[in-house]
Order: structure tokens, then C-alpha cells, then sequence
């Protein structure tokens, strides 16, 4: 082993033995030191705040793809939850497309079943008007509805304290239960003189247009998922980095229609976009004109 001799001990000694400041300390040896070594020592302390943001950047970046994981709805990796989510999640789009898809399936049926019982509903009180009536339907949303799943996964992620909860089972759970008023529906009544036929008396028809209305977006929020201001916001990071996480993807959670299948010809729009159904005397419910 070197024994160093006293020349090459004394910054040490002179360092160890007083009890000046590390940062002092360190100035000694690096002063007393000769030659490169010295240079190297002093360079380092005099670029050691330099040096501990160049390290605190290389951590951030090293560290920003499991931040931004961290900021995405974690329902996109598995729809039976975190402790089911297969392995190859993170380096397969399509795990995470196909989970985003079943989910959208399954909004899409909660919201066309709370809208044909809406509908259910306006028949059976148009059946029921009198015989000098006569009906019409506006429904805007007969044949698509426009939502932004992107939003509706991310409120329901921000909405659950323990993130075992976090299934899909459970969103459709809170969805049926939750949105019963999502669709609802006005109505506005007016009337006309129509002269009786045969004769040169003249009755008061009435009409009724039963306007269904769709609540939107923002229903979610505070009806559905009833999510506190630290929630919304969270709710909205997330679907943000959803949309960038899926921006350079053939798919697109930004807005989906849902479309129903069938064309109801009383839609909303100009007269010629109804149907008009006058209830006589004796008359049954009248059919629904597809």
C-alpha cells in the first residue's frame, strides 16, 4: 500500500484535522492538489450546481414516459381491471384499442337503451291524448348521438377512490344507474281550426310535438359520475394525454356517433321531415312510422 509522504498528506491532513466546511474543505484539497487531478477537483466543485440540474434533467426525462402513463385512464389497459392487465399492454396499441372499443360498445347500448325508453314513454302518452289530437316527434338523436368517450373513460377513472374499482363492469353499473335523465323530452302544444268534413261546422285540432332533447357532455360530470373540482380537473388530464397518447393512431376516441339502425322518418327538421299521427275515435295506438 503507498504511504503518502508529507507533502502529498498535507491538504488532506489539513482538510481532515480542522473544522472548516465540507465545501471549504474541498477548496483546500483541490488548491493544495497539483496538476490535473487538481484542476479536475476544483472544475467539478465549481460546476457542482450546473452539474446536479444537468442530473435532475436527465432524471425528468428518463422519467416522463411513466409520468405519462401514470397521467392516462388506467380503464385503456385493462377493462377487468389493473390486476388483470396483460403483459404486453404497454408495447401493443392494439390491447389498448380493442379495450377503448368494448368500452364504446358498451356506452353506446346504456345510451340507446335510456333513449327507446324515453321514446316508450312519449308513445304511451301520445296514445292516451284525445280524438281531436294530433302528434309529432322531433328526435334529433334517432339516428346517431354524438359523445366524446374520450371524456366519459377519464370521468369515470377520476371518479373512483380505489383503483380496483376501475372495470369496466363498474362503469356500466354507474351508467345505467346514473343517466335515466340524460334524454329528456318538451312539448309543445298548438292548435288550428279544420272544417268537418260534409258539413260547415269546424273543430279545434290540436298538436302536439314532443321534442326530445339529449343533455350532452357535460352531464357526466355532474349527474353521472359527480366528480369534485380536484376530480374534474384530473378528469381532464387525463383525457388530454388520452388524445395525445392516440394522435398519431388510426383511431380516434375524439367523437363517435352512435348509430341505431333504424331511420325514424318523424326526425326533427321541416315538415316534410315528420310524420303526423291524428288520433280518431275508437282509434288504437297509432304506429310508429320507421
Amino acid at each position: 500500500m503507498k504511504t503518502l509522504s508529507s507533502p502529498e498528506a498535507a491538504p488532506y491532513a489539513a482538510a481532515k484535522g480542522s473544522r472548516m466546511s465540507p465545501g471549504k474543505a474541498f477548496a483546500v484539497i483541490a488548491k493544495r492538489t497539483g496538476g490535473p487531478a487538481g484542476m479536475a477537483v476544483s472544475a467539478v466543485w465549481k460546476g457542482r450546481d450546473t452539474l446536479a440540474k444537468i442530473l435532475i434533467v436527465i432524471i425528468a426525462l428518463l422519467l416522463l414516459p411513466v409520468m405519462f402513463i401514470l397521467m392516462l385512464p388506467s380503464l385503456i389497459f385493462g377493462n377487468e381491471g389493473l390486476d388483470a392487465v396483460p403483459d404486453n399492454v404497454l408495447n401493443d396499441n392494439s390491447v389498448i384499442m380493442a379495450n377503448i372499443s368494448q368500452t364504446e360498445t358498451s356506452i353506446e347500448t346504456i345510451l340507446r337503451e335510456k333513449h327507446n325508453l324515453l321514446l316508450d314513454r312519449i308513445l304511451a302518452e301520445a296514445a292516451n291524448l284525445g280524438t281531436n289530437c294530433e302528434y309529432s316527434i322531433t328526435d334529433d338523436f334517432s339516428d346517431q348521438i354524438i359523445y366524446e368517450s374520450a371524456l366519459i373513460i377519464s370521468q369515470f377513472c377520476a371518479s373512483q377512490q380505489d383503483f380496483k374499482e376501475v372495470q369496466l363492469k363498474k362503469l356500466e353499473q354507474i351508467l345505467r344507474a346514473e343517466t335515466d335523465g340524460i334524454f329528456t323530452y318538451s312539448v309543445n302544444i298548438t292548435e288550428r281550426e279544420e272544417t268537418i268534413e260534409g258539413t260547415d261546422q269546424t273543430e279545434t285540432i290540436f298538436h302536439y310535438e314532443y321534442i326530445i332533447e339529449y343533455a350532452g357532455d357535460e352531464y357526466f360530470s355532474n349527474h353521472v359520475f359527480h366528480l369534485t373540482e380536484e376530480q374534474a380537473e384530473t378528469a381532464g388530464f387525463y383525457a388530454s394525454n388520452l388524445h395525445l397518447f392516440l394522435y398519431d393512431t388510426i383511431y380516434s376516441v375524439e367523437i363517435n356517433l352512435i348509430l341505431f339502425g333504424r331511420n325514424r322518418k318523424c326526425g326533427g327538421g321541416s315538415g316534410a321531415d315528420k310524420t303526423w299521427h291524428t288520433l280518431q275515435p275508437g282509434a288504437s295506438k297509432p304506429a310508429w312510422v320507421f
